[in-house]
């Protein structure tokens, strides 16, 4: 038979142990609510990259502690915590890297790379322009107005967008 020894741990041991879990995911809870608030950020004027980076950052110390803690990494050797931390320093190095690369803007045939953006006042003013410059349609004999025939093509329509596709 094998002499393993079995340890028994007393009742104020196994509140220790719970009471460090919770602690943990009091911790958790605290870094989630710091995420939802990291999302907000934007409608303050923080850029959409540095709102990125700091969720990034609070996600893998969410991770960082399901692993020590949960995933028992705590009570492992150091060759164990290496391999565990290693892909991860590989991880971050890649992000950095990419991070930091220099942003291509790619040609696309479907986005204009200036689109022409119209605020609602100068919609507003284009409408009303366009209301005043129509000419008035014809009225037929009973005072309502003509229709084409229904054979008749439709009017080329112009794009006044064209030069920004190109």
């Amino acid at each position: 038979m094998s002499s393993a020894k079995i340890h028994i741990i007393t009742p104020a041991e196994a509140q220790a142990k719970i009471r460090g879990y919770m602690k943990v995911f009091g911790a958790m809870i605290i870094i989630t609510a710091l995420e939802l608030a990291a999302l907000g950020l934007t409608k303050v004027g923080v850029s959409h990259f540095v709102v990125t980076c700091i969720v990034v950052v609070l996600s893998c110390s969410k991770a960082f502690l399901v692993g020590y803690y949960f995933m028992h990494l705590n009570h492992e050797t150091k060759w164990l915590k290496a391999l565990a931390v290693l892909p991860a320093a590989v991880v971050m190095y890649a992000i950095v890297l990419c991070l930091e690369a220099p942003v291509a803007q790619v040609e696309s045939p479907y986005l204009p790379l200036n689109p022409r953006v119209r605020t609602a006042a100068k919609h507003d003013q284009a409408t009303e322009h366009s209301k005043e410059a129509a000419p008035a349609a014809p009225k037929s004999s009973e005072g309502a107005p003509a229709t084409a025939p229904a054979d008749a093509a439709p009017a080329p329509v112009e794009n006044k967008n064209e030069e920004s596709w190109n």
